[in-house]
């Protein structure tokens, strides 16, 4: 067997993108002589490459047995930081050290390790001691701008990229990591597609490059590219369950879920233990309000997400016990599911304590009239733990649409919440206004223009409220110059309770999805909810067939995007309805 010629045929094979045929001439090679290094490298790059770690990591540990090659210990390290097998790690880096002397590489890798241990500033003293001892070393670059980037810093990740890509204009990981920057980070999508497309020029085998890619086409509305990116991804590797997972989450965001739903089940298949596909695949059958098929998926998002406690093995509510549900996700949600907390509490015969935010709790309180069920906030939550621990049972707030026949709830029966409303002396009728969300990932897609909105309504009928929170300098400037009333006594984010008040004051409300839109809807306000057509919304927003009034809450009427990410038909809707009036 000529080993030379064949390594030399597996190469050219990588560089054209077959990784498949490489890695059966690798693995041909070393059938034949195990201890043949330079395959066992190459072949540990071929899977880490497509993300098989675990292989990548078995193929190392064996090339290990019969060498101490540094570039081999440097890749058994960084396999078992990608496993988070740090302990692991950090022995194979002192083996390197001991080795080999390599200190830069050495300490580049102990950096990456203290980032996983969390120990950010631990980290960020040997990047910027290998800096001032080697001004040129792009790894050191690269390397700060990652932890930066990790721990939100943005700056100065940015700063530190540019160096990299500045000292080698040629540098795929500098292009690459600058790329995913300016997507997460800046939500700059051209610059991010301007970037990776750089790097795609020097590497076109790296899957989670090419679904970044699509995400950008997708916030740019170019589905048909964003779909070619997709395929691109899957082409170089369909077993990643990663990629499955992202083809079936861009799919479930254009609503066509039969094709979604196929892409989640092949990432479960592909990896059993792949929590967030099977989260979603719940969230897809929420979407189709299936809501019996959803309770096997929907109940592993306590994997997948940040939750209070570990509900995942309660199948059934035991009624010897008290139930303590604890709030999880946003101010909204709370509102909804605190609707259905009766149900809940009647189907199961038990009593409840509903742990709510802070801010929250007044609102939800006045509004439970079931003697069974005690709202509590976060801080009294404490000390109730401490006396009742042991006597209670626990679950997650989401996870009530496992224990009751959601099908069955009738929301237009669900008495609305009432509140005083605010003093205004004016006649004219008030419209509150909320226009953006402060989500992680899709506050872009649900948000809208304020001046555009404003521009729409009949300034001579209407008077604007401003029921917005989180309000930008910009925003406060338009506000005032436009009169529209503004209360700066409040804290609109914190103080719910006067934010009530003014929504009960109002005759209609206008907002994109967020914890407005769950306040006017529990207060029974005509409400006008705007919302994207495809990309950014909750499940329970969603409405099949374009019907108009929310399943949950009756009064609200859903105004959707006639074409995605353009809201000049929303807008118009609301200047016709509101010259109805």
């Amino acid at each position: 067997m000529d080993i030379k010629k064949h390594i030399t045929e597996a190469y050219n094979n990588c560089l054209n993108g077959n990784l498949d045929a490489a890695e059966k001439i690798y693995k041909k090679i070393l059938k034949k002589k195990p201890n043949e290094t330079e395959a066992v490298l190459n072949l540990s790059l071929i899977f880490i490459q497509k993300r098989e770690f675990n292989q990548a990591e078995a193929c190392l540990e064996k090339g290990l047995k019969f060498s101490k090659n540094p570039v081999m210990l440097e890749n058994i390290v960084n396999v078992k930081i990608e496993l988070n097998k740090i302990q692991d790690a950090e022995y194979f880096c002192q083996i390197l050290i001991r080795e080999n002397q390599a200190n830069t590489r050495a300490k580049l890798l102990m950096a990456r390790i203290l980032r996983r241990k969390n120990e950010f500033d631990n980290a960020i003293k040997i990047y910027e001691e290998i800096i001032r001892n080697e001004n040129s070393n792009i790894d050191a670059y690269i390397g700060l701008g990652f932890l930066y980037n990790y721990i939100g810093e943005y700056k100065k990740s940015e700063i530190n990229y540019l160096e990299a890509i500045k000292i080698n204009p040629s540098n795929f990981m500098a292009h690459y990591n600058y790329g995913l920057l300016l997507n997460h980070g800046f939500r700059k999508w051209k610059k991010s597609l301007e970037f990776l497309d750089k790097a795609a020029n020097m590497n076109q085998n790296i899957p989670d490059l090419w679904l970044t890619q699509a995400v950008n086409y997708k916030k740019l509305r170019d589905i048909s590219s964003a779909l070619n990116c997709c395929e691109k991804a899957y082409k170089i590797n369909p077993n990643n369950p990663y990629t499955c997972f992202q083809i079936g989450s861009f799919y479930g965001q254009m609503q066509e879920y039969e094709k979604s739903i196929p892409w989640f089940e092949k990432a479960i298949t592909l990896d059993s233990e792949y929590y967030e596909a099977r989260y979603q695949l719940g969230l897809t059958y929420l979407h189709m309000r299936e809501f019996e098929k959803s309770k096997d998926f929907y109940k592993f998002r306590i994997k997948a997400t940040q939750v209070q406690v570990d509900d995942l093995k309660i199948e059934n509510i035991n009624k010897k016990f008290d139930l303590s549900i604890f709030w999880e996700q946003g101010i909204g949600d709370t509102i909804f599911f605190s609707r259905v907390i009766e149900n809940l509490q009647k189907e199961n015969d038990c009593r409840i304590n509903f742990i709510v935010q802070n801010k929250i709790k007044n609102f939800i309180e006045k509004n439970i009239a079931n003697e069974k069920i005690k709202v509590i906030s976060q801080p009294e939550n404490i000390e109730h733990i401490k006396t009742d621990e042991g006597k209670i049972q626990k679950i997650n707030m989401a996870s009530i649409l496992r224990y009751i026949d959601f099908n069955n709830v009738d929301f237009n029966s669900i008495a609305h919440f009432t509140y005083e409303k605010w003093k205004f002396d004016t006649k004219k009728l008030k419209i509150g206004i909320s226009w953006k969300s402060t989500a992680d990932k899709i506050s872009d897609d649900k948000s809208f223009s304020l001046p555009e909105l404003v521009e729409k309504i009949d300034r001579n009928k209407f008077e604007i409220i401003n029921l917005q929170y989180s309000l930008a300098d910009e925003e406060i400037t338009f506000i005032n110059q436009h009169d529209i009333f503004l209360e700066s006594n409040i804290n609109y984010y914190e103080d719910i309770d006067s934010v009530v008040k003014l929504i009960s004051a109002c005759d209609i409300i206008i907002t994109c999805s967020n914890t407005n839109a769950h306040l006017a809807g529990a207060l029974g306000k005509k409400t006008y909810l705007l919302l994207p057509r495809y990309f950014g919304k909750i499940w329970y927003w969603n409405h099949l067939n374009n019907k108009k009034a929310s399943n949950y809450y009756p009064s609200i009427e859903i105004v959707k995007q006639e074409i995605d990410g353009e809201w000049s038909s929303c807008y118009n809707f609301v200047k016709k309805a509101l010259g109805k009036i």
